[in-house]
């Protein structure tokens, strides 16, 4: 007995697992390659013809399954980089107009005096 675990997203419900440990019948053939996808793609299929006949094989990759799982993630990411962003560019107009309208001030200002005799 186990936890639940978590395997995908924290968007995904956790979820009961069942391990059996049993050699005799595996759901899932994982291949660690290096070299040529398409080449080790094609021996598998050749392999698992000759052995399993009309059966249906299904090949997936686990960086392809991984990024469609957080895909929704990134987009979110990226959501938060872009608004983050636009608050930096509107806090530095703020801060451009704040010291436009200073500098005004400041030049009526100095105005006023030399008017009145400062030198």
């Amino acid at each position: 007995m186990v936890e639940d675990t978590q395997f995908f997203t924290l968007r995904t419900e956790g979820r009961a697992e069942v391990y059996i440990n049993e050699n005799s019948s595996a759901g899932v053939l994982a291949i660690r390659y290096q070299g040529d996808v398409q080449a080790i793609t094609e021996q598998t299929t050749a392999i698992w013809n000759s052995m399993m006949g009309d059966a249906p094989l299904s090949i997936g990759n686990i960086e392809q399954n991984m990024a469609r799982e957080f895909e929704r993630e990134n987009v979110e990411a990226q959501l938060l980089v872009s608004f983050s962003l636009l608050a930096i560019l509107i806090a530095c107009l703020g801060l451009y107009g704040s010291a436009g309208f200073t500098v005004d001030r400041r030049t009526k200002e100095i105005g006023i005096r030399k008017v009145m005799g400062a030198e």
